[in-house]
């Protein structure tokens, strides 16, 4: 007889709980924006390493950060010398790097194709050489000039005067014998590197004169006027005139001044004049100073003074190199913008002298 076994009996597994619906939404969520993050970083990384393998020449270059200038403009500079290759990689490692608003002005040493972390590093740093920034106005005489370097800079105002008075500087436009610099140090913003001496200084402003008439055609003046003779009636012009439409008026009248033999009876000599006897100037004029005995008085001397009055900007220069087509031989002061009446005849100008009073 034979004995079976009893059949062994089947079990199932009890079913697995099925899992929220909201619970997977949460953890794709959170993979996205891991992946996000990991792209982003992917990307920086990729930045950081371009920006520190840029390759460069080496070349020395002097960069200026002007104060107040932002990254885009900084990286818009560097990027105009060279010094990097890429402006926009450059911005937007500065913001990475959370260094876009600690960059300094100043006078850089750099090099061509330097990494992005060094010139950064340098910028932040600060520049080595210190910058004083002066501003040399149109229109102020010599002493002016001495006196604004000596409020505003390190720099020795007696050195600079004696280096102004020693007659060892000139510019091809002195005639021979003329050993004043009136006139001739040119009115600009200069940034001064601070040990820079006073003669080197006064060479920069010089330089700046030569710099910017450099393209001039003074013999395209009229009346025969030499390149000197431009440049002192350019002075008049720069103390006379209050608004930029009235130097070539201005011109215009001394030049038809000259061609009838006139004086030019300007106040503005009258003022240097008065200058140059007492030491100071006199903004309000009486009958007596115009009797002053001074070689620049325009009332007592025919034609053009010896020498400028003062430093004249490009503009006046150019003014009397193309001045205004006119036949006024008389201005006056008129509104109280600066500006001037003009007249070509002695009735007329007593007419306007009316006038223009009663608009002051």
């Amino acid at each position: 007889m034979s004995i079976t076994e009893p059949p062994v009996a089947q079990i199932e597994p009890a079913p697995e709980p099925e899992r929220p619906r909201r619970r997977r939404g949460l953890i794709n969520l959170l993979i996205f924006f891991l992946a996000l993050a990991a792209l982003f970083g992917a990307g920086a990384l990729y930045v950081r390493s371009v920006a520190a393998g840029v390759a460069g020449a080496g070349v020395p270059v002097k960069v200026v950060v002007p104060k107040g200038a932002s990254a885009a403009r900084i990286a818009d500079l560097l990027a105009s010398k060279d010094v990097i290759d890429n402006a926009w990689i450059f911005k937007l490692v500065a913001r990475l790097d959370g260094r876009a608003g600690t960059l300094k002005p100043g006078e850089y040493d750099l090099e061509t194709g330097m990494s992005f972390s060094e010139v950064l590093d340098t910028l932040e740093d600060g520049p080595v050489i210190e910058l004083e920034r002066v501003t040399i106005p149109e229109g102020k005489t010599v002493g002016e000039v001495v006196d604004i370097i000596r409020r505003r800079t390190s720099v020795s105002a007696s050195a600079f005067q004696a280096e102004i008075d020693s007659g060892r500087y000139r510019l091809p436009v002195m005639p021979a014998g003329v050993k004043t610099l009136e006139g001739l140090l040119f009115p600009k913003t200069y940034d001064i590197r601070k040990g820079t001496t006073p003669g080197q200084v006064l060479q920069m402003m010089l330089d700046q004169f030569t710099d910017e008439t450099r393209a001039l055609d003074y013999s395209s003046a009229k009346a025969n006027l030499t390149p000197y003779q431009v440049v002192v009636a350019a002075s008049l012009i720069e103390r006379e005139a209050k608004i930029a439409e009235d130097r070539p008026k201005i011109a215009g009248v001394i030049y038809n001044r000259l061609a009838r033999g006139m004086r030019l009876q300007i106040d503005a000599t009258v003022q240097y004049a008065y200058l140059m006897k007492t030491g100071s100037y006199k903004s309000r004029l009486t009958y007596a100073d115009y009797e002053i005995d001074h070689p620049y008085n325009t009332y007592r001397i025919d034609g053009l003074p010896p020498g400028p009055i003062a430093s004249p900007g490009l503009d006046s220069i150019v003014a009397m190199i193309e001045p205004a087509q006119t036949d006024a031989i008389y201005y006056v002061l008129c509104d109280p913008r600066g500006g001037h009446a003009f007249a070509s005849n002695a009735s007329e100008f007593e007419r306007l002298k009316r006038e223009c009073a009663s608009k002051r």
